[in-house]
């Protein structure tokens, strides 16, 4: 974004000093003789920047893709907003936890730490991994096995709240978490 909009402005200021000396006179107010010049001024306008993804959703995206909806990726964003209150470089687990949805290095040593700061990845293997828990059967038990069957007592309600807490709250894909 940062780079856009210095390219923007440089082009504006290479659009000003490549103007006549008499336009630019002119514009300043000075008395200028700008009769005989021809040439026509082009104003440069910064391009409307597109809609940026959200964090809903590129969810939304992947559970569709799965064959399921909206109820899918409100689950996939309660767990990360439980798991790493949406921040790709998320550590916890004593080191173990990494990426949006604290996925667990000792206990999947199959996902590696580049798929679990990905948010694309880390998702898909969410969802296979709540898939293989019974989901979408069975919605809490294989939300509760996300995070170690049983550990917490209130981890599946702190999902739910945080899901329907945050869900309407766009959470911007910024390039530095996008990594896709």
């Amino acid at each position: 974004m940062k780079k856009i909009l210095i390219s923007i402005f440089t082009l504006a200021l290479l659009a000003l000093s490549a103007q006549p000396e008499g336009v630019l006179a002119a514009e300043n107010g000075a008395n200028a003789n700008i009769s005989q010049n021809t040439e026509t001024i082009v104003q440069i306008e910064p391009a409307p920047l597109a809609n940026p993804e959200t964090v809903q959703e590129r969810l939304k995206g992947i559970c569709e893709d799965n064959g399921y909806g909206e109820a899918c990726a409100k689950d996939l964003f309660g767990i990360l907003m439980q798991e790493s209150r949406g921040n790709a470089n998320a550590l916890g687990d004593h080191g173990m936890a990494y990426g949006w949805f604290q996925i667990n290095r000792y206990y999947n040593p199959n996902v590696t730490v580049a798929c679990a700061v990905d948010l694309d990845c880390s998702a898909e293997w969410t969802l296979k991994h709540l898939e293989s828990k019974g989901y979408p059967t069975a919605v809490n038990r294989a939300i509760l096995c996300h995070n170690g069957c049983g550990i917490s007592k209130t981890y599946v309600a702190n999902v739910h709240a945080k899901a329907k807490a945050y869900w309407s709250q766009p959470m911007l894909v910024t390039a530095e978490l996008a990594k896709n």
